[in-house]
């Protein structure tokens, strides 16, 4: 105690750890233990523990409520766009098409192909999945495309559930307990890993589903990986404890250079695809 407060420019102490050594100390006190002087100091303990939290929380609060505003608002774009799209084609997949017809299908292809099979041999990551060879038309880009994003969905819903769920109630007792189990006195790896709490459970969906949004490769790191699925550039071993943020750097995921790809395909030949699909859409209208 002596030693935080003499050395408080220097030394930074944790919040939590001043309210474990006063509300310890004051337990301990409360007991009378034979030959333990008193100071003047022990009367204010419980006062002092109680300050400590309260200024914890008040932060804590501060930031969750400012978490929540952003999540709502994010959360209100992302219903309005998703109403305006629900009943359309997908665009890539009407791009992809038209380019098939127009004779250009071929010439994307190749691109495409060449990019991503240039960006595995460039030597930037150790490691690297592609999906190059998993396409040699249009409709084979197509259903990569098509599989590719409805694995992010599936992986976004759970996210959403798992988040909705925790935030449904107020954490009890015992989910504290869980937590601090989770994030104090982390398990070995192994069997003792299904008993994590359920916001390390939630932690575990979000980084599976940010290492399919993204291509997350994490710096400093010699043990990797490369992940199954669709199609993340490089997926790293996460034993134990989750790799600082400030480790992690974050690209483009193959499905999102595809798609940007794509979509350069309407600059490089608008004129003939955007005269084709408007046409195509007055005829469906009419």
């Amino acid at each position: 105690m002596s030693s935080w407060e003499e050395y408080a420019e220097v030394i930074k102490t944790d919040h939590s750890q001043k309210i474990h050594t006063l509300y310890n100390l004051s337990s301990l006190l409360k007991s009378n233990p034979v030959g333990c002087g008193r100071t003047l100091r022990d009367d204010s303990l419980d006062e002092e523990v109680a300050k400590i939290k309260d200024d914890y929380m008040a932060l804590v609060i501060a930031r969750t409520n400012s978490a929540t505003d952003k999540v709502e608002s994010i959360s209100r774009l992302v219903q309005e766009a998703s109403s305006k799209l629900q009943h359309m084609t997908p665009w890539w997949l009407d791009v992809l098409e038209m380019a098939g017809s127009e004779g250009v299908g071929d010439q994307l292809v190749g691109e495409v192909r060449g990019m991503l099979t240039e960006a595995q041999n460039s030597g930037r990551l150790r490691q690297m999945t592609t999906v190059a060879n998993r396409f040699r038309d249009v409709r084979g880009l197509s259903l990569v495309v098509h599989t590719a994003l409805a694995n992010l969905q599936t992986k976004r819903d759970k996210v959403i559930a798992t988040v909705n769920c925790i935030a449904r109630h107020l954490p009890t007792k015992v989910d504290i307990q869980k937590a601090a189990a989770c994030h104090l006195r982390k398990p070995a790896i192994g069997p003792l890993n299904l008993k994590k709490c359920a916001i390390c459970q939630g932690g575990d969906l979000f980084n599976d589903y940010e290492q399919i949004l993204f291509a997350v490769r994490e710096q400093n790191i010699s043990s990797r990986h490369v992940d199954d699925g669709l199609f993340p550039e490089e997926v790293v071993d996460r034993p134990g404890a989750a790799v600082p943020r400030d480790l992690v750097t974050w690209g483009d995921s193959e499905v999102e250079r595809i798609l940007k790809h794509v979509a350069s395909l309407i600059k490089n030949f608008g004129i003939t695809l955007c005269m084709c699909m408007l046409l195509q859409s007055y005829v469906c209208v009419s």
